[in-house]
């Protein structure tokens, strides 16, 4: 075999074992998922909070647990901000963040770049730079908003504790 074939061989094989881990930790979110919403916010809340597993807190932001509460919005959601993020000057020159998830470099030239959501808007990821990552069209197209992707190896996302402040605030003065 040549060396740019074993490497790329290697590479794949690489990227295998990633999404492989991705898809058992995406699970398991979504088994918690699944579980969190049977009981009230608040009494999830108290088993996430001192919960070692970051992943139960996690679970704790999905909109489906606040959205009763929240009256109509049009423009942003008071927990999570606005849906879009701006691209911001310079962007271009950072080029496409596709081996953050996939573990491979973008090699298209030059692409139009995406601000996106590394956690999924509609799973409750809010529109933040600790949650932004800049993406080609085509990469971007190809996430869309497969949990299984997001990189759960990184660790609770830094974002986390503040969006679960408001979420707190928002849902404790409802009285629920």
């Amino acid at each position: 075999m040549e060396a740019p074939q074993r490497k790329r061989t290697c590479q794949s094989l690489g990227s295998m074992s990633l999404i492989g881990t991705r898809i058992n930790k995406a699970k398991h979110y979504l088994s918690v998922l699944e579980d969190s919403l049977q009981v009230s916010w608040n009494e999830f809340y108290t088993v996430s909070k001192d919960h070692k597993d970051w992943v139960y807190r996690l679970a704790a932001v999905h909109p489906q647990h606040y959205l009763e509460h929240i009256p109509a919005f049009k423009a942003a959601c008071p927990i999570r901000g606005l849906r879009s993020m701006p691209i911001d000057a310079g962007a271009a020159d950072r080029g496409c963040r596709c081996s953050l998830i996939w573990g491979y470099p973008c090699h298209l030239h030059r692409p139009q770049l995406v601000a996106d959501h590394l956690f999924p808007y509609s799973f409750g990821g809010p529109s933040c730079g600790e949650n932004k990552i800049f993406l080609c069209g085509l990469h971007n197209s190809v996430k869309g908003s497969d949990i299984h992707m997001f990189p759960w190896e990184r660790g609770e996302p830094a974002w986390l504790p503040a969006l679960l402040e408001r979420l707190k605030h928002t849902i404790g003065s409802q009285g629920s």
